[in-house]
């Protein structure tokens, strides 16, 4: 593995195994210390993928070498044929068998709060959009090769499989909005 870099080393947060909602005031006050070094990651950011995932291994192997003072974060609108675009970690499974679901098991699911499965039937889209990396912008040799292009899904495999499964069954919108992460030229 590559070492991490400075800048993802001052994003580690100051609590291990969290989740920004039982950890409400350890996040706030990290969020106040990186806020201050990064003008270029929304909070959003910190909280759907810094505070949980830093200490994940794999994620700091295929994001952890970067230097997250020299990428952009935009919340965009991609439509279905960019998001067929967008490559999977080929280890999580269970956004492929979500895929595979009938509506009734999608309903059902254990893990899914109403407040999603309206969002999916009523917009037809994700309640909070998925994190994809532009790869397509960062210079060549600077990815790891596990990174797919021309786009790489960051966090949301269970939206994209939600996606999928709404996509074939003629339920899903047209458009959805995603977090776009390139690389500042």
């Amino acid at each position: 593995m590559r070492e991490l870099s400075s800048s993802f080393l001052l994003l580690k947060p100051s609590v291990e195994n969290r989740s920004p909602k039982f950890y409400p005031e350890e996040f706030e006050k990290d969020w106040a210390r990186i806020s201050k070094v990064f003008n270029n990651i929304p909070k959003e950011a910190f909280e759907e993928l810094f505070f949980p995932f830093w200490d994940w291994d794999h994620f700091q192997k295929l994001y952890g070498y970067l230097d997250f003072h020299l990428l952009k974060f935009e919340l965009i609108t991609f439509t279905n044929a960019e998001l067929a675009k967008v490559g999977w970690y080929s280890r999580f499974d269970r956004a492929e068998s979500i895929a595979r679901w009938s509506l009734e098991d999608f309903r059902d699911c254990f893990g899914l709060q109403k407040e999603v499965i309206e969002s999916w039937e009523v917009d037809g889209t994700w309640l909070e959009p998925v994190w994809i990396l532009n790869s397509t912008t960062f210079p060549s040799g600077v990815l790891s090769n596990e990174i797919k292009s021309p786009y790489m899904l960051i966090e949301g495999h269970t939206r994209m499989g939600s996606l999928e499964l709404m996509k074939r069954h003629n339920k899903a919108g047209d458009t959805h909005k995603v977090w776009l992460i390139s690389y500042l030229k």
